[in-house]
């Protein structure tokens, strides 16, 4: 008698004789699994555990040192965004002297800003109204006086009653500008001044 298995001959035996069945090679209804070494396998568990530890520690300790870099250059860049402390006698006055006794602001706003008085006057309109007395920041320790919203900042040196002269007023938000362009000015970064252009 011959034994098959998935059409391939496995085994044979003859009856007559009653011989046990003897198999060709190796029978392969037995399963091919081995016995698991359990101390092996604790083995390389520890091992294994050993490794990852040090590398989850490195890898904290790169993110750690990577958002400190990103902070110092955020420093960085906020530190180069504030203008340095600047002084009055530093400006570059054009046109210091009044065309007529009865200039109004937005004269005064035209001859100190000849080259670019259409958004110099939109931008104060914006900040103050074109009021000599405006006074905005009040929530702060350092409040804004005048046409120009000047920033009452210690290292200015500056006092409210001279920021309150427009002509005073102007001529130092020229310095600024000359020194920042309009980012001095909020409304010039949140695009507020814009409704004001004519």
């Amino acid at each position: 008698m011959k034994v098959y298995y998935n059409q391939k001959r496995i085994a044979s035996t003859d009856r007559r004789f009653n011989e046990t069945i003897r198999c060709i090679g190796k029978d392969p209804r037995l399963g091919k699994r081995r016995p698991k070494k359990k101390g092996n396998q604790r083995g390389i568990k520890i091992l294994f555990a050993l490794a990852i530890v040090p590398m989850i520690a490195l890898f904290c300790a790169n993110c750690v040192e990577t958002r400190n870099d990103i902070q110092e250059k955020q420093e960085v860049v906020v530190d180069d965004e504030v203008p340095k402390p600047i002084e009055f006698e530093e400006l570059s006055i054009v046109n210091p002297e009044p065309a007529e006794d009865n200039e109004n602001i937005e004269d005064k706003i035209k001859r100190i800003f000849p080259e670019d008085w259409r958004m110099a006057i939109a931008i104060f309109k914006a900040e103050s109204g074109l009021r000599a007395d405006a006074k905005g920041d009040t929530n702060t320790p350092y409040p804004s006086i005048g046409v120009a919203q000047i920033r009452m900042l210690p290292e200015r040196g500056l006092n409210e009653e001279d920021l309150k002269d427009p002509e005073y007023n102007l001529q130092y938000a020229r310095l600024l500008k000359d020194k920042s362009g309009w980012y001095p000015w909020s409304c010039y970064k949140n695009g507020s001044y814009k409704k004001y252009i004519n």
